[in-house]
């Protein structure tokens, strides 16, 4: 790629609610996001595309594997 990495994402999921009521909105994410990188992200509405970002920007926690921004593990 062009530059280093800033933001690394592996196994990621992100599960809301419980039982019936549960929606994964991540399941199984992986991705790398380069510096001087240009990323579009596309989906239909409700595909979390904002969950994906807000986890990256810290926003809202994983449930589930690992989260990297410059070097450092989000929990």
């Amino acid at each position: 790629m062009t530059g280093e990495v800033l933001a690394s994402l592996s196994g990621v999921t992100k599960i809301y609610g419980a039982g019936e009521a549960q929606v994964n909105a991540l399941n199984d994410v992986n991705l790398e996001l380069y510096s001087r990188e240009v990323v579009v992200i596309l989906g239909p509405s409700g595909s979390g595309k904002t969950t994906l970002l807000n986890v990256i920007g810290g926003i809202e926690s994983a449930t589930g594997g690992q989260v990297v921004i410059n070097g450092q593990n989000l929990v």
